[in-house]
């Protein structure tokens, strides 16, 4: 157990269930103001414990705390860790509460990328490191110096990784995205919910398009650069598109400004079809790629 308070309940209970305690409480080099230590951080508190046990372990297993493995878990991954250029293998992110429309909302927001964009990540042996639910090789993490400083330290930490060679075999590291449903959490069950998750991943993404893309070109393979260039430009395009949007309607509505002239009915038809294909693919994929 991570315990960053290092509460004396949590000492207890895992003296009683027979779980190890860990604590990075009390230690300078472990709390610092930034960096792979920053305190009060997912990634500051588990880099601590792997610059103080890492070397014992060959892999770590990761489940968000609002998240339940299913009992074939380590099962389903671990497998794949016979490749030894595997750095690490990520399942989907499902959500298990429907009790409110914003989080089956949620759930078809993403599903389109785990379901989706991860498996077209596998043929460029690169899907993003997601940290809802994965398994990660110490060796490769402690190479690239541990979890990266950010908001968004899981996606951050992937393409670090993506960027590295094993020096074992002189291969770069690659990937695995399983689809198989290995663990059920808790999505966001409110707006403010929904769009604070939102507001961190897009800040995360931002992250990392300045502060570690422009070593990709020169460090990565074209056809991942090519893979997580498509996914971190997701943020920024969706702002342009609400802006461009936002202008539209303004011109048209203030001015009667219009890039092109049809009748309602020819754009009735028009948007009606491309409507109804977006439907149809989305319910296809749905059923054929959701376990």
């Amino acid at each position: 157990l991570l315990d960053e308070g290092d509460d004396d309940r949590a000492r207890a209970l895992c003296a009683e269930l027979g779980v190890r305690h860990f604590t990075r409480r009390g230690t300078a080099e472990w709390n610092l103001p930034k960096g792979p230590h920053k305190a009060r951080t997912k990634h500051g508190n588990y880099n601590a414990w792997i610059a103080a046990h890492g070397e014992e372990y060959a892999f770590f297993a990761s489940v968000d705390t609002d998240h339940v493995p299913l009992p074939n878990f380590l099962e389903r991954m671990m497998g794949y860790f016979r490749d030894p250029d595997v750095a690490f293998v990520v399942g989907p992110q499902v959500y298990g509460n429907y009790t409110a429309p914003v989080t089956k909302a949620a759930e078809s927001q993403q599903f389109l990328f785990h379901a989706l964009i991860q498996r077209a990540g596998n043929r460029y042996r690169a899907p993003m490191f997601v940290g809802t639910n994965n398994v990660v090789r110490v060796a490769a993490l402690r190479q690239i110096g541990g979890l990266r400083d950010s908001i968004t330290e899981d996606m951050a930490t992937g393409f670090e990784l993506h960027r590295h060679r094993n020096p074992a075999t002189g291969a770069y590291w690659r990937s695995v995205y399983t689809p198989d449903v290995l663990a059920v959490g808790e999505g966001p069950a409110s707006w403010t919910d929904f769009f604070s998750q939102q507001m961190r991943w897009s800040r995360g993404t931002y992250e990392t398009l300045l502060t570690q893309y422009w070593k990709a070109p020169f460090t990565m393979p074209w056809g991942r650069l090519f893979s997580y260039t498509l996914m971190l430009v997701y943020y920024p395009m969706t702002a342009v598109n609400w802006l461009l949007g936002i202008v539209s309607c303004v011109l048209f509505l203030c001015f009667g400004a219009s890039g092109t002239q049809v009748t309602a009915s020819v754009w009735l038809m028009l948007y009606s079809d491309a409507a109804a294909l977006q439907v149809g693919l989305y319910l296809w994929n749905r059923r054929h790629n959701v376990s």
